[in-house]
């Protein structure tokens, strides 16, 4: 995550050049959290600041969630993927 409420890959040949593979979609708001998937490095998930969603991404398309998951009925604070499963995530 960086200041500007993006989430971007580096690759460690090249630091000066970076991907962009989120950006916040509410304006001027941080993205809070970061988790990766353990068992699909492909994928991670993130929460943007005083928001009920989760976003879950997928480094090989830029730019657009795979999913938005939106079942809280207050902010998310927190998420952590299973460590044994691809398709299990806690958020709290």
């Amino acid at each position: 995550m960086s200041a500007d409420d993006s989430i971007r890959v580096f690759y460690l040949k090249d630091k000066e050049h970076s991907t962009i593979i989120y950006v916040s979609s509410e304006p001027d708001t941080p993205l809070i959290r970061l988790g990766w998937n353990k068992q699909d490095p492909r994928y991670m998930a993130t929460i943007i600041m005083d928001s009920a969603k989760v976003v879950v991404l997928d480094i090989r398309f830029p730019t657009m969630p795979v999913l938005e998951l939106q079942r809280h009925p207050a902010s998310v604070n927190a998420i952590a993927w299973a460590p044994h499963s691809s398709c299990n995530i806690c958020t709290t």
